[in-house]
């Protein structure tokens, strides 16, 4: 494993979400050929090299597709109460764009993490946008009030169509892109401790 977490670590910006993948705490895309049903996958599979350099070939282009201090891409969507929400009506704050759907188990399971920096930033120019990959408009809802989500929602309901997914090259969940006042990006894929610490360089302790 320390070998493995070695190699990641050599395409800068994107060990993280490759360790995080192998570790279950991402959901991916599932992209099957076209010409004939996926085999059944076992139970466990230790990635192979070829695996592992696919990936990183992965996110090293979404690290180049969108690179940090680059000007993040607007977009518009609907929230759960229909209204048209857009990145660029957020600027004059720092925005967390957060990618994630009401089926994402890690997701869910990060959500307190999310939670927890908005209470404690969102009064000094902190602003979350969540951006769902849900494709039910209930389930979707239903999640935002299960964890008891309070900042800004909006989707397209497109799975992992959702335009704003697509635009950001999006091909697994949680994803996180950190945005300026000015809307260009800081970070991305910050989570846990990462996205606090960054945060509290921005704004203070």
């Amino acid at each position: 494993m320390t070998a493995l977490v070695e190699r990641f670590s050599r395409a800068a910006g994107v060990h993280l979400i490759l360790a995080l993948t192998f570790l279950g705490t991402a959901c991916v895309e599932q992209k099957p050929p076209q010409s004939a049903p996926p085999p059944a996958a076992p139970a466990a599979v230790r990635p192979g090299q070829e695996q592992v350099d696919n990936l990183v070939a992965e996110m090293e282009r979404l690290s180049n597709l969108i690179p940090v201090g680059s000007e993040a891409p607007d977009f518009s969507q609907q929230s759960p109460d229909g209204r048209t929400i857009a990145l660029s009506s957020l600027r004059g704050k720092v925005v967390l764009i957060d990618f994630w759907a009401s089926w994402c188990k890690p997701c869910r399971m990060e959500n307190p993490n999310v939670k927890k920096v908005y209470e404690k930033y969102h009064r000094k120019g902190f602003e979350i946008l969540g951006v769902s990959l849900d494709r039910d408009m209930d389930a979707w809802k239903n999640a935002i009030q299960q964890d008891g989500l309070p900042w800004l929602h909006v989707s397209d309901l497109g799975f992992w169509n959702n335009a704003a997914a697509q635009q950001y090259g999006i091909s697994s969940i949680p994803f996180t892109v950190l945005v300026d006042k000015d809307g260009k990006v800081i970070d991305k894929n910050l989570r846990g401790p990462a996205l606090e610490a960054k945060l509290a360089e921005i704004f203070g302790g």
